[in-house]
């Protein structure tokens, strides 16, 4: 409930401070723009600092999270040999290094790719 009060309060508040127009001709992140029309340079340097370690906090929990779901051992759809767990149940062998080669396989392709979002398979048109 917090984060979507948030994200409306963010949202809202934005066309209170500029025209929707000039929201609409900004580059992303707009909120940058919105907080820097408001308090100057800084604001934009806060949020786009801000947005930087958002990114990176989860990028860091995705390469942290990937690997434990083939080591569950509730899932049988993957050999023992992905299930096996160090000390402390942390992923070994080869469940954390595969699952991260494909991530970044899939980012190196995804940054070389012209229609990223084309790239995955999608359901024909009706």
């Amino acid at each position: 409930m917090i984060v979507t009060a948030l994200l409306v309060a963010v949202t809202v508040l934005s066309f209170g401070v500029l025209p929707r127009e000039e929201i609409a001709a900004m580059r992303a992140p707009s909120v940058a723009g919105v907080l820097e029309s408001m308090v100057g340079p800084w604001g934009a340097k806060f949020i786009s600092a801000g947005l930087i370690v958002s990114v990176l906090g989860a990028y860091l929990a995705w390469s942290l999270l990937a690997p434990r779901c083939p080591t569950s051992r509730q899932v049988r759809a993957v050999p023992k040999y992905f299930r096996e767990n160090q000390r402390g149940k942390v992923p070994v062998k080869l469940a954390a290094c595969s699952t991260n080669i494909v991530v970044q396989v899939f980012l190196v392709v995804t940054m070389f790719t012209t229609y990223a979002f084309q790239l995955a398979p999608t359901s024909p048109a009706r």
